[in-house]
């Protein structure tokens, strides 16, 4: 795999490394948190999607039909006709005061896709094309036009499609390539940031999710290098960016749960087990890598126990982390040491569907 190159006259230097370098050489931050950080503080769960601007899975499978057929049989979406059901999601809701799971925003909001049905906002889907790829609305012309009325995706010009991804990417659009913003989507309901959903009932707190593992399942959905024809298995450079993706997401999104939490009950104890696993995984990574990208971070969040930081200073380690996963690039050539490390395709949630 070759990487983007930045030229200098006396140097060529890997322009993703150069950046996690930059990134790293200011996060100086890691070991004094700042307060100021402008770290972005989450509400309890994911926001509900606009409505008004989802077009539903149907019209996505139009183009894509076998990821349609692959979503189809996936849990994501055979649950919207059986988890209301369950005896575990009744003993919730009733523990919450929630007489219909299907219209409470607390479970929509991660359970399903929702749609508007004579004025009332409920579940019309399971979990679907849009929960993780954002509303399409407003990008979905630019990603259907190639270039002209007549022109297909073979004979689109490179310099086109530039700017068509590029374009798409500023309408909302979360493409596969964008891996850590694509995946912040599945954190954003597999890590809970509800307090009380934990406290007060038995829902499970999300702590068994490892990324890797559970995108290499049933979410697969690799189908673009063969045009829809087989869902592809990663290579192991891929595997080993979104294993180490993935870590620092969990670290991430546990801080910020961590810091909306307001008593120490079942909650915040799962959290501070979570970003203790996650600091773990980065600890391991890092004994992988030369250079230690992750020894700034870690010492930080083991300076002192999670209770004594602030929840400013928190929402700031977690940004800072972020800032880290972000500077990480899809070429960025990972060692194999870290494969030793990777979860074993048994470990993976689900079979791999349609065209595997």
């Amino acid at each position: 795999m070759h990487l983007p190159v930045a030229r200098t006259p006396n140097s060529i230097v890997p322009v993703a490394l150069v950046t996690l370098v930059a990134v790293l050489l200011l996060c100086g931050l890691f070991f004094a948190p700042s307060p100021t950080a402008g770290a972005r503080k989450p509400e309890p769960g994911p926001s509900m999607p606009p409505v008004d601007k989802l077009i539903g899975p149907e019209r996505c499978g139009e183009c894509h039909r076998a990821e349609y057929a692959s979503w189809r049989q996936s849990q994501h979406q055979t649950g919207f006709k059986g988890m209301h059901r369950t005896a575990a999601a009744k003993s919730i809701a009733k523990s919450l005061g929630i007489k219909r799971i299907k219209s409470d925003p607390s479970c929509v909001r991660c359970h399903y896709t929702p749609v508007e049905k004579r004025g009332k906002v409920r579940a019309g889907h399971g979990v679907s094309c849009e929960s993780c790829h954002g509303a399409a609305h407003d990008w979905l012309v630019v990603h259907d036009d190639f270039g002209g009325k007549e022109i297909t995706s073979d004979l689109e010009t490179a310099e086109h499609k530039k700017w068509r991804v590029q374009e798409c990417r500023e309408r909302g659009m979360r493409r596969p390539d964008d891996a850590y913003h694509l995946a912040a989507q599945c954190f954003e309901c597999h890590v809970i940031s509800d307090e009380n959903l934990i406290n007060k009932t038995d829902h499970p707190v999300g702590d068994q999710f490892e990324f890797l593992s559970w995108a290499q399942g049933e979410v697969r959905h690799n189908f673009l290098a063969s045009k829809g024809a087989e869902n592809h298995e990663p290579t192991v450079a891929r595997k080993r960016y979104l294993f180490v993706i993935g870590c620092l997401l969990d670290v991430e999104y546990a801080l910020r749960a961590y810091a909306v939490s307001t008593t120490d009950g079942k909650y915040r104890q799962a959290c501070a087990k979570r970003v203790a696993a996650g600091v773990d995984c980065l600890i391991k990574i890092d004994g992988k890598l030369t250079g230690q990208p992750f020894a700034g971070l870690c010492a930080a969040l083991r300076e002192k126990p999670l209770a004594e930081f602030s929840p400013d200073q928190l929402f700031a380690l977690a940004e800072q982390t972020g800032t880290v996963a972000r500077a990480l690039s899809s070429s960025t050539e990972l060692s194999a040491e870290i494969d030793p490390l990777l979860p074993t395709t048994d470990k993976y949630r689900g079979k791999s569907l349609a065209g595997q």
